[in-house]
């Protein structure tokens, strides 16, 4: 029988994706705006790297600092 043809989610928090330059700090502001929203943090790191990706500010804050648009396309 053949496999069954789903369509696999690609999850932007996947390690492929990120630079190993990545903060301490920032982990710890992601972990505890995602405990905040009550997600997991790969949904939280996917849904604003959807956003910046699209030019959108991500909800419930301001547009990116030039810094942070950097370290999103690392």
């Amino acid at each position: 029988m053949g496999r069954a043809c789903g369509r696999k989610e690609i999850s932007y928090a996947q390690a492929k994706y990120y630079s190993p330059k990545i903060t301490r700090d920032l982990v710890s502001r992601l972990y505890r705006e995602a405990q905040l929203q009550h997600i997991p943090m790969t949904k939280l790191v996917d849904q604003i790297v959807v956003e910046v990706s699209a030019g959108i500010a991500p909800a419930g804050r301001a547009k990116p600092h030039i810094s942070d648009r950097r370290a999103a396309t690392l």
